[in-house]
Parts: C-alpha cells; sequence; structure tokens
C-alpha cells in the first residue's frame, strides 16, 4: 500500500483493490477538513483496471523509460514519413518494440503482488494501453494520472485527470 492518502492525486497510487476504501476514507477526511471541492473531485475519480493501474505506476517509478518510450515512437513516425534524415526505419521501429516490451514486462512485475494472476485480458489491456501513450500528446503522456484506459476494439485516445502536468512525472 503507498503512503497516507490526503489529497485525489494520492488515490492513483492506491492499488485497485483498495481504491474504493481509500476514496472513500478520503472523502469523508476532505468533507470533515471543510474542502468540499477537494471531496467533490475525489469522489469523482472512478476505480482504475488492474492494467491501468499499472501504467500508472510505471510512470510514477519509471518516469524515464516512459519518456524514451514517447521519444522512440516519435522517431518511428518521423521514420514512417521520411521526416528523419538518415533515419532508418527498421532500426526506428526496433527501439520502439524494445521500449515497448521493456514497458509491458514492468507493468506486468507491478501487477504480480497486487492480486490474482495476469489473466490474458489484462496483459491485453496493458498492451494497448502502452502503445497507445505515446500516440497522445505529449501533455496528456507526461504524467502518471489516466482514468481510462484504450476500448478492447478501438484505439481511442486515453483520458487524463490533470491536463496541467507538463513534463513531471507525480
Amino acid at each position: 500500500m503507498p503512503g497516507k492518502v490526503e489529497r485525489p492525486a494520492d488515490l492513483y497510487a492506491v492499488p485497485p483493490e483498495q481504491f474504493t476504501a481509500a476514496r472513500q476514507a478520503l472523502v469523508a477526511s476532505l468533507r470533515k477538513a471543510g474542502d468540499a471541492a477537494g471531496a467533490a473531485e475525489a469522489a469523482a475519480i472512478k476505480r482504475p483496471t488492474r492494467a491501468l493501474w499499472a501504467v500508472n505506476q510505471l510512470a510514477r517509478q519509471d518516469g524515464t523509460v516512459v519518456a524514451r518510450l514517447i521519444d522512440a515512437a516519435e522517431r518511428l513516425k518521423m521514420a514512417q514519413l521520411g521526416r528523419r534524415p538518415g533515419g532508418d526505419m527498421r532500426e526506428a521501429s526496433e527501439a520502439y518494440q524494445a521500449l515497448l516490451k521493456r514497458c509491458e514486462e514492468h507493468a506486468r512485475a507491478l501487477l504480480q503482488p497486487v492480486g490474482p494472476g495476469l489473466t490474458v485480458a489484462v496483459r491485453n489491456r496493458l498492451t494497448r494501453t502502452l502503445a497507445a501513450w505515446p500516440r497522445q500528446s505529449r501533455l496528456c503522456t507526461r504524467q502518471s494520472r489516466w482514468t481510462a484506459a484504450v476500448p478492447a476494439r478501438t484505439r481511442a485516445s486515453v483520458k487524463t485527470v490533470d491536463r496541467g502536468v507538463l513534463g513531471r512525472i507525480t
């Protein structure tokens, strides 16, 4: 269990199985302190899926690998568009795939202590969410507070809570 939950942003570190109890305690604490806006913000935060929680933890714990994944995706995109001077598409693709695999492995390891075995569905959601991450705006992706993973049948955008944090992993 992460440290004490004192503000809504702290909820993103709480494992999904403990999330509801932590959110209810935080809402009660904020209301008791007279912070109605904070209590409303906390109450509105939805429990993350296991895959989304793992991606958030990856960003919190290893922001450099996340930044490298985003940069590798950008280099691959530029190579595909022919806009990368001397850009080798194979090299860019291999670098991106290697970083994506590293992120997947790290996120899977984060899931091991928080619940039962990793199902195929959770692994697939995890992979889709990580692969979609670099495609989102840089403003949305360089933080660790995602609230919605990529749906199973689409490549829809991944939403965030705090769009005011740029280039900082919280």
